[in-house]
């Protein structure tokens, strides 16, 4: 089994571990923002699985590989609105610059998914007309977005952990979740190189697998922490060793579903 391989896995597992029941709990719970972002995860799930059957040998190159590449692809965009609505209903609620830009990104990817179509590249395989970068440029946008607002929002509420306001459990999920979304970003860049270069780089592919494998067990650490990893983070933070009593105020902004989204 080699890396490429390897790297599927691991992402089609945990993207359905953590997206699926994130998603069962926050039906049940009414939990819309947290419905989205489960569901970023089942659509970033489908998205690997279809194109990891799409590449393997026995499918590509045929007519089954294009059709799968489409599902990979509207599988990307479709993750990417439920990205940019979390983004902006989590932590720009009441902006209209942000829900101006939220819909111009979702405009971007419809735009380019059928201006690509319309040229005969409904898979995104050609890097020959503008319409897959336009594509491609809305979803790298909608993560770097969506790395930036949680990593500013950990800034705020480390400081407030380490006071003892705030729970250091839950301002480690933002930090987490950025780093997943930052993590995914990076490897659109490395993708999109592979995309345009006629010969993929020496490395490419293994960094790019070490990239995504990072970023996916950031998620997972996120919603299902370990207990020994969770108590580690708690006394880490208390600076005594054991967790400190006084983390469980949390700070009544923190958004429920970060707050609520630990399976521990």
């Amino acid at each position: 089994m080699n890396a490429e391989t390897v790297t599927h896995l691991v992402a089609i597992c945990i993207s359905f571990g953590v997206g699926l029941p994130l998603v069962a709990r926050a039906v049940r719970g009414r939990d819309w923002p947290a419905v989205l972002l489960g569901a970023a995860l089942v659509f970033d799930g489908l998205e690997w699985l279809s194109w990891g059957i799409a590449v393997s040998a026995p499918v590509r190159d045929t007519p089954a590989a294009d059709a799968l590449a489409i599902v990979c692809r509207l599988s990307i965009s479709a993750a990417t609105v439920c990205i940019v609505a979390f983004t902006v209903v989590v932590f720009r609620r009441d902006s209209r610059a942000a829900r101006a830009f939220g819909l111009a990104l979702c405009a971007a990817l419809l735009v380019g998914f059928l201006g690509s179509g319309a040229v005969g590249d409904w898979g995104g395989w050609r890097p020959d007309h503008p319409w897959v970068w336009l594509e491609l440029g809305a979803q790298m946008l909608a993560y770097a977005w969506a790395t930036a607002e949680p990593l500013a929002y950990y800034a705020k509420l480390h400081r407030r952990a380490a006071l003892g306001l705030t729970s250091p459990l839950v301002a480690h999920r933002f930090l987490l979740w950025g780093a997943y979304a930052g993590m995914f970003f990076l490897t659109q860049i490395g993708y999109m190189l592979q995309f345009v270069l006629s010969e993929t780089p020496a490395g490419l592919g293994l960094v790019l697998t070490w990239i995504t494998i990072s970023g996916e067990v950031a998620l997972w650490l996120a919603f299902f922490p370990p207990r020994r990893y969770a108590r580690w983070i708690e006394s880490r933070a208390s600076g005594t060793g054991e967790p400190d009593a006084a983390h469980a105020a949390v700070a009544p902004e923190i958004r429920p579903e970060f707050e609520r989204g630990s399976g521990s």
